[in-house]
């Protein structure tokens, strides 16, 4: 088809082909008649000089001579020589120089001082078997004494044979390339959009459902070689993604089951027999309870969403990292000594960062919250910060259950819960919030964790020398007790 990307390169690669092969052969033949005119001219040049050399020896009698012995040769159809007086009267000449166009005075030279060759091509018409054919004669001007000057001109009879041999030479040429191009040019297009056809059957079967299908490619070219990596990359990327929503779909389904459950068991019981009102304000209670859990969910996925889309309205502030820090410690405290957990802090003060303040609320308030849940009576969760003058790092470290490896890729996932952590509160959604906060603020969120030994949560955050400078005004210290949201709202 002529409209398909092969056909249209193979198009040009004729076309750029041919015009190249046409321009070195034009370049060709432009050189080659020039070498050629350039020889014609030492031809002149030497002839003009024997017959000075002649004359020098022998006088005119000598130029007569060799004038006659011209005459016989068989070159004196192509070249003739002419003897005249510096009026131009006409001493002796080859019989070629009689041509009624040579007798164009306007050609001569009478004032030639050595020789002179002159400018243009005399262009005669002569009658060579039978058939009229114009000649382009060189000539040159050569001064014997002050009273004779030689005349010479000179066809290159043989250079214009020459030539035209390579101008027929080109034109066979021409023939063949034409269609071996075409061949040549099918061919290697053809190699070269194969991937590319790759490319479109498997996405062919991708949009009948093969989601596995990938592009395999064996091109050493690397422009197809990297559209075939980025094809494959953004397959594994949707892959990713389609088996995302089918995991969260499944603990959706899995969080949404039991307090629709109970919800409804309620209900029944509600319906079923007389209850006091004691007992239907408990129901009512714990209905508006499994409730609120289910709103709290809602509104989490919500959240995460909306930060991960880049949707959510920011507040960015000034804020001090390491009083909040601070304060998220002080606010777990309680927690923490209830259930017997030491909760420890290692805070560097005078940390500064530009950011959304409740996001970041939440996001320490989340992983204290996990290391404490996670944790045993007697277990040691820390609280850790330190910076310089590129980043800082927060850290959350507890000795606590720890994550299987095999978890650990899994647990940032929306909805996502280890099998042990389902009966304890929650929906799977702190983790997600947190990633989703951090990328945000052009950071990232990295977990080490062995199993039966504990986790250990790590924050990095770029910060920026502007903000490393605000440490002196106490109205940049956002973060202190007073502004801290309650543990009970900030968390997910």
């Amino acid at each position: 088809m002529s409209n398909t990307l092969s056909a249209k390169l193979t198009r040009w690669y004729v076309a750029s082909f041919l015009i190249f092969l046409s321009l070195s052969f034009i370049a060709t033949w432009l050189l080659v008649a020039h070498l050629f005119d350039r020889a014609v001219e030492n031809e002149l040049i030497d002839e003009y000089q024997e017959f000075r050399d002649t004359y020098l020896d022998t006088g005119i009698d000598g130029i007569l001579g060799e004038i006659r012995e011209e005459n016989d040769r068989e070159e004196s159809e192509v070249e003739f020589f002419r003897l005249v007086t510096s009026q131009g009267h006409v001493i002796a000449a080859t019989a070629l120089s009689t041509h009624d166009s040579f007798e164009d005075r306007q050609h001569f030279d009478f004032n030639v001082d050595g020789y002179a060759l002159a400018e243009n091509s005399r262009f005669v018409s002569l009658e060579d078997e039978a058939d009229e054919a114009e000649m382009a004669f060189s000539e040159i001007f050569g001064r014997l004494d002050d009273r004779h000057i030689i005349h010479i001109g000179g066809h290159p009879k043989n250079n214009i044979e020459t030539l035209n041999t390579l101008r027929n030479a080109f034109v066979l040429i021409l023939c063949f390339s034409i269609p071996l191009s075409l061949f040549i040019g099918r061919r290697s297009v053809q190699a070269s959009v194969q991937d590319i056809a790759s490319i479109t059957e498997t996405a062919k079967k991708i949009r009948q459902g093969y989601l596995s299908e990938r592009v395999k490619t064996k091109s050493s070219d690397m422009e197809i070689s990297t559209l075939a990596y980025s094809f494959n990359s953004m397959l594994d990327r949707i892959s990713d993604l389609v088996t995302e929503i089918r995991e969260m779909t499944d603990n959706i389904a899995h969080d949404l089951k039991s307090p629709l459950a109970r919800i409804r068991f309620m209900s029944e019981v509600a319906l079923s027999k007389n209850q006091t009102k004691q007992e239907q304000e408990e129901n009512a209670i714990q209905t508006i309870d499994e409730c609120d859990r289910l709103i709290k969910m809602i509104d989490t996925a919500l959240d995460v969403a909306e930060v991960q889309a880049g949707i959510k309205s920011r507040s960015d502030q000034n804020i001090d990292i390491s009083a909040l820090a601070t304060t998220a410690v002080e606010l777990f405290d309680p927690v923490a000594e209830q259930n017997h957990i030491n909760l420890v802090s290692n805070i560097q003060s005078g940390c500064f960062f530009s950011g959304d303040l409740e996001s970041l609320q939440r996001t320490i308030s989340n992983l204290i919250d996990n290391a404490l849940k996670y944790s045993d009576p007697g277990d040691t969760v820390t609280v850790s910060l330190e910076f310089d003058s590129h980043d800082l790092n927060l850290s959350v470290i507890d000795t606590g259950a720890g994550i299987k490896q095999e978890e650990i890729t899994s647990i940032f996932k929306r909805f996502y819960r280890c099998d042990r952590t389902r009966s304890a509160s929650g929906c799977g959604l702190g983790l997600s919030y947190c990633q989703a906060v951090v990328r945000r603020a052009e950071g990232n969120i990295h977990v080490e964790s062995t199993y039966g030994v504990g986790s250990k949560f790590t924050i990095r955050l770029p910060l920026t020398t502007k903000l490393n400078s605000l440490k002196t005004s106490p109205s940049n210290k956002i973060g202190a007790a007073g502004g801290y949201q309650s543990s009970s709202d900030a968390l997910v």
